[in-house]
């Protein structure tokens, strides 16, 4: 089942506890190798972050396995609270400073 869609691919329920994030085939393996490296980062701060899982081929298009998320998107969160998005950037900026130098 087609859960969104976005500028980078769209995602799917796989299951209710995983969804599979499909990018679009302009798009390479390693997008989606850095997407997943960075969920993974962000997942070791104390931002809360879904699981990132592995990267997958189908039909020309490379995608991830992610750990399945309800609640409001990132984006409606941001929209809502226009002010919040700062300071978790700060927490992401600190996190990935420790963990790439």
């Amino acid at each position: 089942m087609l859960l969104g869609s976005g500028h980078m691919g769209e995602v799917f329920a796989i299951n209710d506890d995983v969804v599979a994030k499909v990018f679009y085939p302009n798009l390479s393996q390693d997008i989606v190798q850095y997407e997943v490296d960075m969920t993974r980062c962000a997942k070791s701060s104390p931002v809360n972050v879904v699981e990132a899982g592995n990267i997958f081929e189908h039909e020309g298009r490379f995608g991830a396995y992610f750990q399945r998320a309800y609640g409001i998107s990132a984006l409606d969160a941001c929209l809502k609270k226009p002010w919040k998005p700062l300071s978790y950037a700060k927490v992401f900026d600190i996190s990935t400073s420790f963990f790439h130098g």
